[in-house]
């Protein structure tokens, strides 16, 4: 996908996202389905280190670490697409074990417990971490989503990020809120 249209994609879904009320209609999108289309759309928008995701890399992975909120939706909306060149594969854990091999890792609410220290096994790696755990990137994590008036939203600590090797677009910094804003 070229990436101007990229571009457009996420400005489209993120748009939407924010007009769109986290209680579940028939015919709209429920909160963990528009969560999937944001979690995609970062992913576009985020460069690893070529030591761990490089040009001749054909799979990127994600990992749900805990209860898997999103249902099928996921594995219906991402499973087998491509990101540049690179073949989406998911995986779900409920233990550390599997991370050291993916590059996107979703921590769901059921490890809330568990957060400090899978955050503290995951300092300075280069893996995008994701979560909806309240004050998830205020502990060490590098996208958070957060409700306001009825709206998902996110925000990202751009310090975590770069100490892990990645390199978030300026284009998805514009549209999110940084940690600074939030202190």
């Amino acid at each position: 996908m070229s990436r101007p249209f990229s571009v457009i994609l996420l400005v489209l879904v993120c748009t939407a996202a924010i007009g769109v009320p986290t209680t579940v209609h028939a015919d709209k999108p429920t909160e963990y389905q528009l969560k999937v289309a944001y979690l995609y759309n970062f992913i576009k928008f985020v460069e690893w280190p070529t030591n761990v995701l490089s040009e001749d890399d054909t799979l990127l992975q994600i990992c749900v670490l805990g209860e898997n909120p999103f249902g099928p939706a996921l594995d219906e909306m991402v499973s087998g697409k491509e990101i540049s060149g690179r073949q989406i594969s998911i995986v779900y854990a409920k233990t550390l074990a599997k991370l050291d091999s993916s590059h996107v890792v979703f921590v769901a609410r059921s490890e809330t417990d568990n957060l400090d220290k899978i955050l503290e096994q995951l300092e300075g790696v280069s893996i995008l971490t994701i979560s909806d755990i309240d004050g998830f990137v205020q502990r060490g994590g590098i996208i958070g989503f957060l409700t306001e008036d009825n709206k998902i939203r996110f925000i990202i600590n751009v310090d975590v990020a770069e100490k892990a090797g990645l390199q978030i677009s300026s284009q998805l910094l514009r549209m999110s809120r940084s940690v600074d804003q939030e202190r």
